[in-house]
């Protein structure tokens, strides 16, 4: 049984490294086309007793709403957060773009889901138990640009006992302390990362 157990442990562990370290390939320019990008901190305040800050190896669900030929379209993503808390999509079509909920590990068999939801107008962020759809009730202005920039959202799960997830969005954090005490964050805005990683890249030429 141990060694079925640790099979299984090593298994996640390969999975888990091969999700952080996905192969960036650069793609050209197409036209009509954009370059998505955004960064995901999330700090943990006590499920599984951890109390952590996590960025790595976060699948995020990005939902994107364009108008093509005339007709309304909905694209789904599902991204992977390097292992510095960032993602990115080549030659997404303008429009509207939703963060609609993260998965990830806070430890090795505690997956935590975390979706979007809206009261009115407003959205809100929460703890979920099941898989959720992709609906989007209130979308934001679309964006018609040839670099569409999510920023950092930061979400802060584990909070008291309710399910409510506290969250914001920051275009960069230099050395500050949000929720967890102490605990420090270095991040910049995500197109200045990507330019910085792949100054080659064709998306920041003129």
């Amino acid at each position: 049984m141990r060694g079925v157990i640790a099979a299984v442990m090593i298994a996640f562990a390969f999975l888990l490294s091969c999700a952080t370290s996905q192969r960036f390939v650069p793609q050209e320019p197409r036209e009509g086309r954009s370059l998505l990008v955004g960064g995901i901190l999330l700090e943990n305040h006590g499920i599984e007793d951890l109390y952590q800050a996590k960025k790595a190896g976060i699948l995020v669900k990005v939902v994107g709403r364009s108008v093509r030929d005339g007709e309304e379209v909905i694209d789904v993503y599902r991204l992977v957060t390097d292992r510095n808390g960032y993602f990115i999509k080549q030659n997404v079509p303008p429009g509207s773009y939703v963060i609609k909920g993260v998965e990830v590990y806070l430890a090795p068999n505690s997956k935590t889901l975390v979706r979007a939801f809206w009261d009115g107008p407003l959205m809100y962020y929460e703890l979920t138990e099941r898989e959720f759809d992709y609906a989007v009730r209130i979308w934001p202005d679309p964006i018609d640009e040839k670099i569409i920039n999510m920023n950092i959202l930061h979400l802060e799960v584990g909070i008291g006992s309710g399910r409510d997830v506290v969250y914001d969005i920051y275009r960069s954090l230099q050395n500050q302390v949000l929720g967890l005490p102490g605990v420090r964050h270095t991040m910049p805005n995500p197109v200045e990362y990507y330019q910085a990683r792949y100054p080659d890249l064709a998306w920041f030429g003129s």
